[in-house]
């Protein structure tokens, strides 16, 4: 029997809180004239701490609407899992990759208070990974997650 679930990515929120927080630093650099030192040591002193700290917010930025693009792109066009008798079918908008349960070296299973994330990684060394916040319900994923288990029987499990 084949089951197919819809994978939508989801992953930018990191990147805004790394921007932010340099945004304070540089803002903070301007407003009391501060330099970035250690103990004694002096490492940027004042306009050039602001700067530095400014582009690295900048840069950070520039990754955060480049990885919200790529996820609005995601839900427009999301990418879809089959899991077949045999093996697994991921295709994205771009490409088609077919991995049978025979080649899954490892399956791991990686919880972090409500992010949950599977990974698995083929006899080639290719790491495949999809989060529980990509799936459009948190039965999908748990159903995802008990066929792997239960087909991946040359995988170690952890």
């Amino acid at each position: 029997m084949e089951k197919r679930f819809i994978y939508k990515e989801k992953n930018a929120n990191g990147l805004m809180w790394g921007g932010v927080a340099f945004v304070v630093i540089a803002v903070l650099c301007v407003y009391f004239g501060w330099g970035i030192g250690i103990r004694n040591f002096n490492l940027l002193p004042y306009p050039y701490s602001a700067i530095v700290t400014a582009l690295i917010a900048v840069v950070f930025g520039v990754f955060y609407f480049l990885e919200k693009k790529k996820e609005k792109a995601s839900k427009a066009n999301p990418d879809v899992i089959t899991l077949s008798e045999t093996g697994i079918t991921y295709t994205t908008p771009k490409s088609e990759v077919t991995i049978a349960y025979a080649d899954v070296k490892k399956l791991s299973v990686e919880r972090e208070m409500k992010y949950v994330e599977i990974s698995i990684i083929t006899q080639n060394d290719d790491d495949y990974k999809w989060g529980n916040d990509g799936f459009e319900s948190k039965t999908d994923f748990l159903e995802f997650e008990h066929i792997l288990k239960e087909r991946c029987t040359n995988a170690t499990i952890s």
